[in-house]
């Protein structure tokens, strides 16, 4: 696959792009990346997650962002930049010492808030009730700023760019999303959303029951960065950016990872299908870090019982989560799943296969 340029220098820049439980922890354990010739970050990456627990108590307990204070909002935008400038020095590290860069994100952590505050508060009568114009304006995303990047004097945002990056930047980036099927993802996830509350990580309105906002329960984000780089592939004549499907490399992991492996400038030979059970604890594991990690942590190898299969049956699964997650639980996590559907399917209609079937 070629690599994204900028001018005429090559950036090999692999990032994967996931959500939460889509078994991309064990995907990373599979690619050993220990063992390659890549600049190690902790547990893949996560650069933006810190930012998570600075807007998410403001989105859910202020409302609309145009709500926030000036500081608030300052402090948000703040911590991002920071943020961006730890991976422009990573990029920047890694490229001096000719290290491969594959770095894991959830496409989530890296939304731009003020996008975020609208898909959430949509519906909310306090926006149409501040500031004026102001909520007029943000609704056109495309003008609203990004970023800034040392490699460019003024960054742009096209219509399905959602994070916080300029265009110009993503354009330096080689993805690759790793999906799974809504049915198995979204609940799983909702589970881990009841942990946090108990281990008092996230701090969630009581409407929500303790349960996960549309914001995290939605694969919106994924979608609009994949049609974000297909259409912008197309454009210079690039092949469509690669999706991952967990289910895939559950069943066909020894012919799938290797195969991956290789287009991103990692050794097939040192991919792993068994390892020791509890490897992935360096002892420095948080609270929410040995939940979110808890399958990986149990098992020596994949876990079979995680596979989704062909025919998911959601009108029977929605049965069995009512009973549950409660009548209201069960049936705003149903929702959530079938709004999901088209967006996984059409992400997983241009997925990889073993073998390149």
């Amino acid at each position: 696959m070629d690599h994204n340029t900028t001018d005429t220098k090559p950036y090999p820049r692999y990032w994967l792009i996931t959500a939460a439980r889509t078994a991309s922890n064990m995907l990373v354990t599979m690619l050993n990346l220990e063992e390659q010739n890549v600049a190690l970050l902790r547990h893949g990456g996560y650069f933006f997650f810190p930012s998570v627990f600075k807007r998410f108590p403001l989105l859910f307990g202020k409302g609309p962002i145009d709500l926030w204070t000036d500081q608030e909002r300052a402090e948000v935008d703040a911590l991002s930049q920071e943020i961006f400038d730890r991976i422009q020095d990573h990029i920047e590290a890694s490229e001096k010492s000719g290290k491969t860069i594959f770095v894991k994100e959830h496409a989530l952590f890296m939304n731009d808030p003020r996008i975020e505050s609208d898909f959430l508060h949509r519906n909310s009568a306090s926006r149409s009730k501040s500031n004026g114009d102001k909520s007029a304006q943000t609704s056109r995303h495309e003008d609203l700023s990004v970023l800034s990047w040392r490699g460019s004097s003024h960054g742009t945002r096209s219509k399905h760019n959602l994070t916080v990056f300029p265009d110009e930047f993503l354009h330096t980036i080689t993805p690759t999303f790793l999906i799974r099927h809504p049915a198995m993802m979204i609940p799983s996830y909702y589970r881990t959303a009841l942990d946090q509350v108990k281990l008092g990580t996230i701090v969630r309105p009581d409407s929500m029951a303790g349960g996960p906002s549309e914001i995290e329960a939605s694969i919106h984000w994924n979608r609009a960065l994949y049609d974000f780089y297909t259409e912008y592939f197309a454009a210079i004549g690039h092949e469509p950016p690669m999706v991952l499907d967990a289910d895939d490399i559950m069943i066909s992991g020894n012919t799938l990872v290797p195969q991956y492996a290789s287009l991103v400038g990692l050794d097939p030979s040192k991919i792993r299908l068994n390892w020791e059970k509890g490897a992935v604890d360096d002892g420095k594991l948080a609270p929410i870090e040995r939940r979110m990690l808890s399958t990986l942590l149990e098992t020596s190898g994949v876990d079979r019982s995680k596979i989704a299969g062909e025919n998911i049956d959601i009108d029977a699964e929605a049965a069995k989560w009512r009973e549950e997650f409660g009548e209201d639980g069960g049936k705003r996590l149903e929702q959530w799943v079938r709004a999901a559907m088209p967006h996984y399917e059409h992400m997983r209609a241009g997925r990889m296969r073993p073998g390149g079937v």
